[in-house]
C-alpha cells in the first residue's frame, strides 16, 4: 500500500502503521498503558495550553507521515504527539504531514522492541527533536534528545528523578508521576499553579 493510500485509508479511524509499504495494525493496549497515557497526555495538555497557546496535543489515532533521509515514508501513531506553534502548518485534517516536536511511546512488552529499537531510530532520521520512551509495566522511562549529529541522545533514564524537556520549555516533571498517577492538582501545586 503506498502512503498516499494508506493516509486515505487511515481517514476510515483505522488504528494502524505503515513501515516498507507494509500496514501494522495497532493492537488493543492495556489499562496501565492507557492510565499512563491518559496522565500524561493531561498534564502535557496543561502544560501547554498555558506556556505554549497554539501547539497541539493528540493521541492516537492521528498519524504522522514522516520523511526518512532515504527517502523512504513511514506512517505512525505515537501515544501521544505535540507541534509547536511554529510547525503548526504541518498539520493536515488526519495527520501530521512531517516530524512532530515530540513524540512519545508508552511501551507494551508487544511493543518493547519496536518502541526502544525501530522507532528510537526511525523519530531519530526523521528529526524529531525529543522521544519519550515510558514503560510503565517495567516503571523506566527514557527521554532521548536530538543531537547535533542526528542522533538520540539520553538526557535522563530511571524509574524517579525529574526530567526537564528541551522542546516544551520549561516543562518538568517527576519521572514518578508516570507510575502512581496523582491528582491533577498535585502536579499543579508541584508547578506552583495553585496555592498549597
Amino acid at each position: 500500500m503506498s502512503v498516499d493510500e494508506f493516509l486515505r485509508w487511515e481517514d476510515e479511524d483505522v488504528h494502524a502503521e505503515l513501515v516498507g509499504n507494509q500496514v501494522r495494525f495497532q493492537m488493543p493496549v492495556s489499562r496501565i498503558h492507557q492510565d499512563c497515557n491518559s496522565f500524561l497526555m493531561t498534564v502535557v495538555k496543561l502544560w501547554v495550553e498555558r506556556h505554549a497557546p497554539g501547539s497541539v496535543v493528540y493521541h492516537p489515532p492521528f498519524a504522522v507521515k514522516l520523511t526518512l533521509p532515504s527517502g523512504e515514508q513511514q506512517v505512525r501513531e505515537p501515544d501521544l504527539l505535540v507541534i509547536l506553534p511554529e510547525h503548526i502548518e504541518r498539520l493536515q485534517r488526519t495527520y501530521c504531514d512531517g516530524a512532530p516536536d515530540l513524540v512519545v511511546e508508552i511501551v507494551s512488552k508487544e511493543s518493547r522492541r519496536i518502541d526502544r529499537g525501530e522507532k528510537f531510530q526511525v523519530y531519530a532520521a526523521a528529526g524529531v527533536p525529543e522521544y519519550w520512551v515510558i514503560d510503565p509495566e517495567r516503571t523506566h522511562a527514557e527521554f532521548a534528545q536530538l543531537g547535533a549529529d542526528g542522533a538520540y541522545q539520553i538526557a535522563f533514564a530511571g524509574d524517579s528523578g525529574v526530567y526537564t524537556s528541551r522542546v516544551l520549555d520549561g516543562f518538568w516533571l517527576r519521572v514518578e508521576w508516570l507510575w502512581r498517577q496523582p491528582p491533577v492538582w498535585e502536579v499543579l501545586k508541584a508547578w506552583g499553579w495553585v496555592n498549597p
